[in-house]
């Protein structure tokens, strides 16, 4: 739910349309990790993955907001030169939103689907959650008590 979501980084129109057909269209590497990841992964505390996100301009496959951890998987298309250098400058407009990116290719997801859910697990250990945007309302209820 949009009123739910942690602040990532203002989303465009666009990324945002692009993600929900993304999310209806999944490649066959992104839903045999998506399944791993949500019936395998072991997930410390207040860890919750979303597929296909969007963050500023780009969508991304799978991110944990509260780790700042991004998962893509890629197919034989970001091995394009072209396509390396744009994947370049995505990553660095996501290392300065605080995200840490994994990427996966899909015959790494299709072959060793065990090995890269562990790499997610391992890199989610390794990260420190971001505090929660809302904080836990304090015992007075908000109220401000005047000063003696």
């Amino acid at each position: 739910m949009a009123w739910k979501r942690e602040r990532a980084g203002k989303a465009s129109v666009s990324a945002d349309r692009k993600a929900m057909q993304l999310r209806k269209s999944m490649t066959d590497a992104e839903r045999l990790l998506w399944n791993g990841m949500r019936y395998e992964l072991v997930m410390p505390e207040g860890a919750h993955f979303r597929r296909q996100f969007a963050i500023g301009d780009y969508v991304v496959d799978f991110v944990c907001l509260r780790y700042r951890l991004i998962i893509e998987v890629d197919g034989a298309i970001h091995a394009e030169e072209q396509r390396v250098a744009r994947d370049s400058v995505r990553k660095k407009f996501l290392e300065k939103q605080g995200f840490t990116v994994l990427r996966f290719s899909n015959d790494d997801v299709l072959v060793r689907r065990a090995s890269v859910v562990n790499s997610v697990s391992v890199a989610l250990a390794g990260t420190t959650p971001i505090r929660r945007l809302t904080p836990t309302p304090s015992p007075q209820g908000g109220r401000l008590e005047p000063h003696p």
